[in-house]
Protein backbone atom coordinates (compact mmCIF):
# COMPACT_ATOMS: atom_id res chain seq x y z
CA UNK A 1 0.00 0.00 0.00
CA UNK A 2 1.25 3.47 -0.81
CA UNK A 3 2.55 5.21 2.32
CA UNK A 4 3.43 8.60 0.92
CA UNK A 5 1.34 11.74 1.11
CA UNK A 6 -0.88 12.36 -1.87
CA UNK A 7 0.23 15.44 -3.85
CA UNK A 8 -2.31 17.94 -5.07
CA UNK A 9 -2.84 17.17 -8.71
CA UNK A 10 -5.09 18.49 -11.43
CA UNK A 11 -5.60 16.88 -14.81
CA UNK A 12 -5.94 18.94 -17.96
CA UNK A 13 -6.92 18.01 -21.50
CA UNK A 14 -5.41 19.87 -24.49
CA UNK A 15 -3.58 22.29 -22.23
CA UNK A 16 -0.53 23.39 -24.17
CA UNK A 17 1.85 20.51 -23.62
CA UNK A 18 0.99 19.46 -20.09
CA UNK A 19 -1.29 16.65 -18.94
CA UNK A 20 -0.74 16.96 -15.22
CA UNK A 21 0.19 19.67 -12.75
CA UNK A 22 1.58 18.62 -9.40
CA UNK A 23 2.09 21.02 -6.52
CA UNK A 24 4.00 19.67 -3.55
CA UNK A 25 6.40 21.14 -0.99
CA UNK A 26 6.04 24.58 -2.62
CA UNK A 27 7.16 23.18 -5.97
CA UNK A 28 5.13 23.14 -9.17
CA UNK A 29 5.81 20.40 -11.70
CA UNK A 30 4.31 20.04 -15.18
CA UNK A 31 4.00 16.54 -16.63
CA UNK A 32 3.37 15.39 -20.18
CA UNK A 33 2.34 11.73 -20.66
CA UNK A 34 2.75 9.76 -23.89
CA UNK A 35 1.11 6.34 -23.91
CA UNK A 36 2.39 4.58 -27.03
CA UNK A 37 5.08 2.18 -28.17
CA UNK A 38 6.72 4.58 -30.61
CA UNK A 39 9.41 7.18 -30.14
CA UNK A 40 8.85 10.57 -28.48
CA UNK A 41 10.71 13.25 -30.41
CA UNK A 42 12.22 16.64 -29.71
CA UNK A 43 9.06 18.66 -30.58
CA UNK A 44 7.18 17.16 -27.61
CA UNK A 45 10.04 18.11 -25.27
CA UNK A 46 10.19 21.64 -26.64
CA UNK A 47 6.44 22.04 -26.20
CA UNK A 48 6.66 21.12 -22.52
CA UNK A 49 9.71 23.36 -22.11
CA UNK A 50 7.69 26.27 -23.45
CA UNK A 51 4.86 25.45 -21.04
CA UNK A 52 7.31 25.52 -18.10
CA UNK A 53 8.71 28.88 -19.23
CA UNK A 54 5.27 30.42 -19.74
CA UNK A 55 4.06 29.16 -16.37
CA UNK A 56 6.19 31.37 -14.15
CA UNK A 57 5.36 29.32 -11.07
CA UNK A 58 6.59 26.06 -12.60
CA UNK A 59 9.95 24.70 -11.44
CA UNK A 60 10.37 21.63 -13.59
CA UNK A 61 8.82 19.44 -16.27
CA UNK A 62 8.68 15.69 -16.85
CA UNK A 63 7.88 13.73 -19.98
CA UNK A 64 6.73 10.19 -19.20
CA UNK A 65 6.33 7.59 -21.93
CA UNK A 66 5.67 3.89 -22.24
CA UNK A 67 7.76 3.96 -25.40
CA UNK A 68 11.21 5.50 -25.93
CA UNK A 69 12.82 8.89 -26.64
CA UNK A 70 14.57 9.86 -29.85
CA UNK A 71 18.26 10.78 -29.77
CA UNK A 72 17.37 14.41 -30.57
CA UNK A 73 15.06 14.52 -27.52
CA UNK A 74 17.76 13.09 -25.26
CA UNK A 75 20.32 15.60 -26.55
CA UNK A 76 17.90 18.49 -26.06
CA UNK A 77 17.40 17.91 -22.31
CA UNK A 78 21.19 17.71 -21.71
CA UNK A 79 21.23 21.50 -21.85
CA UNK A 80 21.35 22.72 -18.19
CA UNK A 81 18.96 25.54 -19.11
CA UNK A 82 16.25 23.02 -19.99
CA UNK A 83 14.54 21.91 -16.72
CA UNK A 84 12.99 18.82 -18.32
CA UNK A 85 13.47 15.21 -17.22
CA UNK A 86 12.66 12.14 -19.31
CA UNK A 87 11.13 8.99 -17.81
CA UNK A 88 10.88 5.75 -19.77
CA UNK A 89 8.77 2.71 -18.94
CA UNK A 90 11.61 0.94 -17.13
CA UNK A 91 12.25 4.02 -14.97
CA UNK A 92 8.52 4.37 -14.35
CA UNK A 93 8.37 0.75 -13.19
CA UNK A 94 11.23 1.35 -10.78
CA UNK A 95 9.58 4.45 -9.32
CA UNK A 96 6.29 2.57 -8.97
CA UNK A 97 7.94 -0.31 -7.11
CA UNK A 98 9.50 2.16 -4.67
CA UNK A 99 5.97 3.35 -3.94
CA UNK A 100 4.73 -0.26 -3.66
CA UNK A 101 2.79 -0.01 -6.94
CA UNK A 102 2.94 -2.69 -9.62
CA UNK A 103 2.52 -1.61 -13.23
CA UNK A 104 1.04 -4.09 -15.69
CA UNK A 105 1.72 -4.24 -19.39
CA UNK A 106 -1.04 -4.89 -21.90
CA UNK A 107 -2.54 -8.40 -21.51
CA UNK A 108 -0.54 -8.93 -18.30
CA UNK A 109 -2.72 -10.35 -15.51
CA UNK A 110 -2.88 -9.46 -11.85
CA UNK A 111 -2.06 -12.11 -9.29
CA UNK A 112 -5.04 -13.69 -7.57
CA UNK A 113 -4.61 -13.58 -3.81
CA UNK A 114 -6.55 -15.21 -1.00
CA UNK A 115 -7.19 -14.30 2.61
CA UNK A 116 -5.65 -16.88 4.92
CA UNK A 117 -8.15 -18.76 7.08
CA UNK A 118 -8.05 -20.83 10.26
CA UNK A 119 -8.46 -24.56 10.61
CA UNK A 120 -12.03 -25.82 10.96
CA UNK A 121 -11.50 -26.64 14.65
CA UNK A 122 -10.24 -23.11 15.36
CA UNK A 123 -13.22 -21.53 13.62
CA UNK A 124 -15.55 -23.82 15.58
CA UNK A 125 -13.91 -22.87 18.88
CA UNK A 126 -14.07 -19.16 18.05
CA UNK A 127 -17.77 -19.44 17.25
CA UNK A 128 -18.36 -21.39 20.47
CA UNK A 129 -16.67 -18.60 22.43
CA UNK A 130 -19.09 -16.05 20.98
CA UNK A 131 -22.04 -18.26 21.94
CA UNK A 132 -20.62 -18.80 25.40
CA UNK A 133 -20.27 -15.05 25.93
CA UNK A 134 -23.95 -14.53 25.12
CA UNK A 135 -25.77 -17.65 26.37
CA UNK A 136 -26.00 -19.78 29.51
CA UNK A 137 -25.82 -23.57 29.39
CA UNK A 138 -25.71 -25.93 32.40
CA UNK A 139 -24.35 -28.51 32.93
CA UNK A 140 -23.41 -29.33 29.32
CA UNK A 141 -20.35 -27.43 28.11
CA UNK A 142 -20.73 -25.44 24.89
CA UNK A 143 -18.12 -27.60 23.14
CA UNK A 144 -20.22 -30.68 23.90
CA UNK A 145 -23.54 -29.00 23.21
CA UNK A 146 -22.94 -27.25 19.85
CA UNK A 147 -21.50 -29.83 17.45
CA UNK A 148 -20.61 -29.15 13.80
CA UNK A 149 -23.31 -30.55 11.52
CA UNK A 150 -22.15 -28.87 8.29
CA UNK A 151 -19.12 -26.73 7.41
CA UNK A 152 -18.74 -25.18 3.94
CA UNK A 153 -16.21 -22.59 2.79
CA UNK A 154 -16.83 -20.75 -0.47
CA UNK A 155 -14.63 -18.09 -2.07
CA UNK A 156 -16.05 -14.87 -3.47
CA UNK A 157 -13.92 -13.23 -6.20
CA UNK A 158 -13.59 -9.58 -5.21
CA UNK A 159 -11.51 -6.52 -5.92
CA UNK A 160 -9.70 -5.13 -2.89
CA UNK A 161 -9.49 -1.38 -3.45
CA UNK A 162 -7.17 0.63 -1.21
CA UNK A 163 -7.80 4.35 -1.11
CA UNK A 164 -7.09 7.60 0.66
CA UNK A 165 -9.59 10.41 1.00
CA UNK A 166 -8.88 14.06 1.76
CA UNK A 167 -11.94 16.27 1.93
CA UNK A 168 -12.85 19.49 3.70
CA UNK A 169 -16.16 21.34 3.62
CA UNK A 170 -16.07 24.91 4.84
CA UNK A 171 -18.66 27.67 5.15
CA UNK A 172 -18.52 31.24 6.38
CA UNK A 173 -18.67 29.73 9.90
CA UNK A 174 -15.45 27.79 9.26
CA UNK A 175 -14.70 24.12 8.60
CA UNK A 176 -17.77 21.98 9.31
CA UNK A 177 -16.58 18.65 7.90
CA UNK A 178 -13.02 17.40 7.63
CA UNK A 179 -11.99 13.86 6.74
CA UNK A 180 -8.51 12.47 6.03
CA UNK A 181 -8.50 8.67 6.06
CA UNK A 182 -7.13 5.56 4.43
CA UNK A 183 -9.59 2.77 3.81
CA UNK A 184 -10.39 -0.49 2.07
CA UNK A 185 -13.34 -1.25 -0.19
CA UNK A 186 -14.20 -4.75 -1.43
CA UNK A 187 -16.22 -4.99 -4.64
CA UNK A 188 -17.75 -8.29 -5.78
CA UNK A 189 -16.18 -8.91 -9.19
CA UNK A 190 -19.24 -10.70 -10.59
CA UNK A 191 -21.98 -8.31 -9.50
CA UNK A 192 -19.72 -5.24 -9.25
CA UNK A 193 -21.42 -4.49 -5.94
CA UNK A 194 -19.52 -3.46 -2.80
CA UNK A 195 -19.45 -5.38 0.45
CA UNK A 196 -20.69 -3.60 3.56
CA UNK A 197 -18.34 -1.18 5.28
CA UNK A 198 -18.29 -3.59 8.22
CA UNK A 199 -16.91 -6.41 6.08
CA UNK A 200 -14.32 -4.20 4.37
CA UNK A 201 -13.11 -2.82 7.71
CA UNK A 202 -12.87 -6.37 9.10
CA UNK A 203 -10.79 -7.56 6.13
CA UNK A 204 -8.62 -4.43 6.14
CA UNK A 205 -5.75 -5.96 8.14
CA UNK A 206 -6.30 -9.60 7.21
CA UNK A 207 -3.32 -11.64 6.04
CA UNK A 208 -3.08 -12.49 2.35
CA UNK A 209 -1.21 -14.99 0.21
CA UNK A 210 -0.87 -15.61 -3.50
CA UNK A 211 -3.36 -18.17 -4.73
CA UNK A 212 -2.02 -20.60 -7.32
CA UNK A 213 -4.01 -23.84 -7.00
CA UNK A 214 -6.98 -23.80 -9.39
CA UNK A 215 -6.57 -20.06 -9.89
CA UNK A 216 -7.70 -20.50 -13.48
CA UNK A 217 -11.17 -21.34 -12.24
CA UNK A 218 -11.52 -17.79 -10.94
CA UNK A 219 -9.67 -15.84 -13.64
CA UNK A 220 -12.76 -15.34 -15.79
CA UNK A 221 -14.60 -13.93 -12.76
CA UNK A 222 -12.21 -10.97 -12.66
CA UNK A 223 -12.69 -9.76 -16.21
CA UNK A 224 -14.19 -6.31 -15.84
CA UNK A 225 -14.07 -2.95 -17.58
CA UNK A 226 -11.50 -1.01 -15.53
CA UNK A 227 -13.32 2.28 -16.02
CA UNK A 228 -16.56 0.77 -14.82
CA UNK A 229 -14.81 -0.73 -11.78
CA UNK A 230 -13.21 2.62 -10.93
CA UNK A 231 -16.55 4.42 -11.25
CA UNK A 232 -18.25 1.90 -8.96
CA UNK A 233 -15.43 2.25 -6.44
CA UNK A 234 -15.44 6.05 -6.49
CA UNK A 235 -19.23 6.27 -6.20
CA UNK A 236 -19.27 3.99 -3.17
CA UNK A 237 -16.31 5.65 -1.45
CA UNK A 238 -17.96 9.04 -1.93
CA UNK A 239 -21.26 7.64 -0.64
CA UNK A 240 -19.48 6.20 2.40
CA UNK A 241 -18.16 9.63 3.42
CA UNK A 242 -21.17 11.73 2.47
CA UNK A 243 -23.15 12.93 5.46
CA UNK A 244 -25.55 15.58 6.66
CA UNK A 245 -23.74 18.03 8.96
CA UNK A 246 -25.45 20.33 11.45
CA UNK A 247 -23.59 23.48 12.44
CA UNK A 248 -24.12 26.92 13.95
CA UNK A 249 -23.52 29.89 11.66
CA UNK A 250 -21.86 33.16 12.53
CA UNK A 251 -25.31 34.58 13.20
CA UNK A 252 -25.93 31.85 15.85
CA UNK A 253 -28.53 30.19 13.63
CA UNK A 254 -28.43 26.41 13.23
CA UNK A 255 -27.95 25.14 9.69
CA UNK A 256 -27.82 21.77 8.00
CA UNK A 257 -25.64 21.00 4.99
CA UNK A 258 -25.16 17.77 3.08
CA UNK A 259 -21.41 17.33 2.63
CA UNK A 260 -20.18 15.05 -0.10
CA UNK A 261 -16.59 14.57 -1.33
CA UNK A 262 -15.68 14.93 -4.99
CA UNK A 263 -13.86 12.40 -7.15
CA UNK A 264 -10.71 14.50 -6.97
CA UNK A 265 -10.74 14.05 -3.16
CA UNK A 266 -10.32 10.29 -3.52
CA UNK A 267 -6.96 8.73 -4.37
CA UNK A 268 -7.05 5.01 -5.20
CA UNK A 269 -3.58 3.68 -4.44
CA UNK A 270 -3.98 -0.01 -5.23
CA UNK A 271 -6.40 -2.54 -6.72
CA UNK A 272 -5.85 -6.26 -6.20
CA UNK A 273 -7.79 -9.41 -7.06
CA UNK A 274 -8.72 -11.27 -3.92
CA UNK A 275 -10.72 -14.35 -2.98
CA UNK A 276 -12.80 -13.62 0.11
CA UNK A 277 -13.61 -16.76 2.15
CA UNK A 278 -17.18 -17.07 3.37
CA UNK A 279 -18.05 -19.73 5.96
CA UNK A 280 -21.46 -21.39 6.05
CA UNK A 281 -21.69 -23.37 9.27
CA UNK A 282 -24.47 -25.42 10.81
CA UNK A 283 -24.19 -26.30 14.50
CA UNK A 284 -26.47 -28.90 16.04
CA UNK A 285 -27.44 -28.53 19.69
CA UNK A 286 -29.26 -31.73 20.68
CA UNK A 287 -32.48 -31.55 18.61
CA UNK A 288 -31.99 -28.02 17.24
CA UNK A 289 -29.87 -26.80 14.34
CA UNK A 290 -28.39 -23.30 14.05
CA UNK A 291 -27.07 -21.81 10.80
CA UNK A 292 -24.37 -19.14 10.52
CA UNK A 293 -22.75 -17.19 7.71
CA UNK A 294 -19.50 -15.54 8.71
CA UNK A 295 -16.12 -14.26 7.63
CA UNK A 296 -13.05 -15.39 9.48
CA UNK A 297 -9.44 -14.89 8.51
CA UNK A 298 -6.17 -15.94 10.10
CA UNK A 299 -5.62 -14.75 13.68
CA UNK A 300 -8.89 -12.77 13.78
CA UNK A 301 -12.17 -13.34 15.56
CA UNK A 302 -15.13 -14.29 13.33
CA UNK A 303 -17.35 -11.61 11.87
CA UNK A 304 -20.87 -13.05 11.87
CA UNK A 305 -22.76 -11.76 8.84
CA UNK A 306 -25.94 -13.70 9.51
CA UNK A 307 -26.93 -15.78 12.49
CA UNK A 308 -29.94 -18.01 12.97
CA UNK A 309 -33.26 -16.41 13.86
CA UNK A 310 -33.67 -19.13 16.50
CA UNK A 311 -30.82 -17.47 18.42
CA UNK A 312 -32.55 -14.10 18.44
CA UNK A 313 -36.06 -15.19 19.35
CA UNK A 314 -37.34 -17.10 22.37
CA UNK A 315 -38.63 -20.51 21.32
CA UNK A 316 -41.54 -20.21 23.78
CA UNK A 317 -42.97 -16.74 23.03
CA UNK A 318 -41.25 -16.10 19.67
CA UNK A 319 -40.34 -12.57 20.81
CA UNK A 320 -36.91 -11.02 20.20
CA UNK A 321 -34.47 -11.55 23.06
CA UNK A 322 -32.73 -8.49 24.48
CA UNK A 323 -29.21 -9.76 25.09
CA UNK A 324 -28.24 -6.49 26.77
CA UNK A 325 -30.49 -7.14 29.77
CA UNK A 326 -30.07 -10.77 30.81
CA UNK A 327 -28.36 -13.68 29.08
CA UNK A 328 -30.90 -16.21 27.74
CA UNK A 329 -30.66 -19.94 28.44
CA UNK A 330 -29.93 -22.86 26.15
CA UNK A 331 -32.18 -25.77 27.04
CA UNK A 332 -30.00 -28.78 27.83
CA UNK A 333 -32.87 -31.09 26.88
CA UNK A 334 -33.78 -29.87 23.37
CA UNK A 335 -31.19 -27.18 22.49
CA UNK A 336 -33.64 -24.28 22.07
CA UNK A 337 -32.89 -20.75 23.31
CA UNK A 338 -35.35 -19.16 25.74
CA UNK A 339 -35.70 -16.11 27.93
CA UNK A 340 -33.94 -16.19 31.29
CA UNK A 341 -36.05 -17.28 34.33
CA UNK A 342 -38.51 -14.88 35.90
CA UNK A 343 -39.20 -14.77 39.63
CA UNK A 344 -42.74 -15.94 38.89
CA UNK A 345 -42.13 -19.49 37.76
CA UNK A 346 -45.70 -19.93 36.54
CA UNK A 347 -45.09 -17.55 33.61
CA UNK A 348 -41.38 -18.14 33.02
CA UNK A 349 -40.01 -19.40 29.68
CA UNK A 350 -36.71 -20.79 30.94
CA UNK A 351 -35.70 -22.45 34.21
CA UNK A 352 -32.89 -23.89 36.27
CA UNK A 353 -33.74 -27.33 37.62
CA UNK A 354 -34.14 -26.91 41.40
CA UNK A 355 -32.47 -30.29 41.93
CA UNK A 356 -29.42 -30.31 39.60
CA UNK A 357 -29.29 -26.75 38.18
CA UNK A 358 -29.79 -27.85 34.57
CA UNK A 359 -30.97 -25.14 32.14
CA UNK A 360 -34.29 -26.14 30.57
CA UNK A 361 -37.11 -24.54 28.62
CA UNK A 362 -40.76 -24.58 29.57
CA UNK A 363 -41.55 -27.30 27.03
CA UNK A 364 -39.00 -29.68 28.59
CA UNK A 365 -39.68 -28.92 32.25
CA UNK A 366 -41.68 -30.51 35.07
CA UNK A 367 -42.80 -29.19 38.43
CA UNK A 368 -44.39 -30.09 41.69
CA UNK A 369 -46.18 -28.04 44.29
CA UNK A 370 -43.99 -26.46 46.95
CA UNK A 371 -45.97 -25.10 49.84
CA UNK A 372 -49.17 -23.39 48.68
CA UNK A 373 -48.32 -21.11 45.78
CA UNK A 374 -44.72 -21.98 44.90
CA UNK A 375 -43.49 -24.48 42.33
CA UNK A 376 -40.45 -26.76 42.45
CA UNK A 377 -39.06 -27.00 38.85
CA UNK A 378 -37.43 -30.19 37.62
CA UNK A 379 -35.69 -31.47 34.52
CA UNK A 380 -36.87 -34.77 33.03
CA UNK A 381 -34.18 -36.85 34.75
CA UNK A 382 -34.82 -35.40 38.21
CA UNK A 383 -38.59 -35.65 37.67
CA UNK A 384 -38.25 -39.38 36.85
CA UNK A 385 -36.42 -40.01 40.12
CA UNK A 386 -39.16 -38.34 42.15
CA UNK A 387 -41.93 -40.10 40.21
CA UNK A 388 -40.37 -43.43 41.12
CA UNK A 389 -40.49 -42.30 44.75
CA UNK A 390 -44.23 -41.80 44.38
CA UNK A 391 -44.31 -38.00 44.32
CA UNK A 392 -46.88 -36.12 42.27
CA UNK A 393 -45.02 -34.52 39.34
CA UNK A 394 -46.67 -32.56 36.51
CA UNK A 395 -45.48 -31.47 33.07
CA UNK A 396 -45.22 -27.69 32.96
CA UNK A 397 -48.26 -26.53 30.94
CA UNK A 398 -47.95 -24.38 27.88
CA UNK A 399 -48.63 -20.66 28.24
CA UNK A 400 -52.01 -19.54 26.99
Amino acid sequence: MLERRRPRARAHVGDAGRDLIIEKNKKRILIECKFHKGSVGRPTIQKLHSAVVVDRKADQGYVVTTGRFSQQAVEYVKNPDVPISLITLSQLRKLALEANIRLLEENEKLDICIYLINEESTTHNNLLQILQDNLISKPIEFSDLFKIDNFIISYIPSYRIEYKIDHTTATSAGIIYDVHERGILHVNSVKLSPDSNLVSDYLKTSQRARFTNDAGVYEREFYQDNRKLMNVALQNIIKRYSKNVHYVGRNNVRYSKFCTPKKIDVYISNISQILVPTHKITLKALKTKYNFILHETKAKEPLIIKDDEKLRKCSICNNVIDYEKVKPLVCNACGNVVHAPKWRKRISHGYYCDECGKTICRNCGYWKNKWIFLKHVLCEECASVLIHKGENIEKIPKLL
